[in-house]
């Protein structure tokens, strides 16, 4: 447990280290003084392809619905996400194993930055092509090959810059602000992550880590339909790199893009989002990895003055450290 709580250290400084600035109330409207709670609903299909030689393992986890919580007051965005077992099809299957899924984020938004920390842990997959070494395989009747002790757990980092600061990202990922006018930026991203993955085999634990990075560059648009709705698509590319723990580096490949559609208005706000992310990189000419994500997303939230006790709180503490 030791490495979470270096890990959260870091996080939580590098929040108290950032500042907040003030929006032009001409082209944005600012709910930085409210409290905002959020929940979200998706699915998610988060696939990982390794191929060798002539052989394919398409591994994906069992879960189907995930839900995650978020707090939003001042500089901090908070989110906590798992995949509960109380809906049906999270339960249990005999045919595809368990799976279980955990998530926490935090972001905060200096000037024309974003800045964001996470920690994801999925484990539990199955081999969704079982039929190819098992020929008497039977879909729907015979379990798939399960890999239940299979634990991926990632640190997540990431540094965005919009260029143009009559666009609100927030508006649309973050919903602790609302653009008045369309408008579109080109946003660069700097991600930095650490992926761990364990498995036990023969009663030993085999653990592998790898350090991704990249820059991905893209185009996100706020078109402003009317003073309650947007419709807010994008699009990315970019090019990373991957260091295992032996120093191999590899060139990873990546695409991706979205839609979201939200309702706002000062009390109430609900939407949906689609996010579509592609990884490719080549170990050798005959080994290549691909991690793919598909989910969809709706989410619904409310926003409401905070007790006095906390403003108030809050107030004295900005006197005291006048960044945040």
């Amino acid at each position: 447990m030791r490495i979470y709580s270096y890990y959260l250290f870091f996080i939580l400084s590098t929040v108290l280290a950032n500042s907040q600035t003030k929006r032009d109330s001409t082209n944005f409207i600012s709910y930085e003084s409210d409290i905002m709670i959020r929940s979200n609903f998706y699915t998610n299909r988060e696939a990982y392809f390794y191929t060798y030689e002539n052989n394919n393992i398409h591994l994906v986890t069992n879960n189907k619905i995930y839900t995650s919580l978020s707090l939003d007051y001042e500089v901090i965005s908070v989110a906590i996400g798992f995949a509960p077992n109380i809906i049906s099809r999270n339960k249990n299957d005999s045919l595809k194993g368990k799976s279980s899924f955990t998530q926490i984020s935090f972001s905060m938004f200096p000037k024309n930055f974003i800045q964001t920390f996470g920690y994801k842990r999925n484990k539990g997959f199955y081999l969704t092509n079982t039929i190819e070494y098992d020929p008497n395989w039977r879909e729907g009747i015979d379990p798939y090959i399960q890999f239940p002790d299979l634990e991926i757990q990632e640190f997540l980092g990431s540094t965005s810059y919009v260029f143009n600061k009559n666009f609100s990202v927030k508006s649309i990922y973050y919903q602790n602000e609302w653009q008045k006018i369309s408008s579109g930026s080109l946003i660069t991203s700097l991600d930095y992550n650490l992926t761990v993955t364990r498995d036990k085999i023969d009663g030993k634990i085999n653990q592998d880590n790898l350090f991704n990075f990249g820059i991905n560059i893209g185009y996100h648009y706020n078109w402003i339909v009317s003073k309650n709705v947007n419709i807010s698509p994008h699009i990315y590319v970019g090019l990373g790199g991957k260091s295992e723990t032996e120093n191999n580096m590899y060139l990873d490949k990546r695409t991706g893009g979205g839609l979201f559609v939200g309702y706002n208005t000062d009390r109430f706000l609900f939407g949906s989002k689609i996010n579509l992310s592609f990884s490719r990189y080549k170990i050798n000419s005959g080994e290549r990895v691909e991690n793919d994500i598909i989910n969809g997303l709706f989410y619904i939230g409310f926003r409401f003055k905070p007790p006095k006790v906390i403003s108030k709180n809050y107030d004295n503490l900005q006197k005291k450290v006048p960044f945040l």
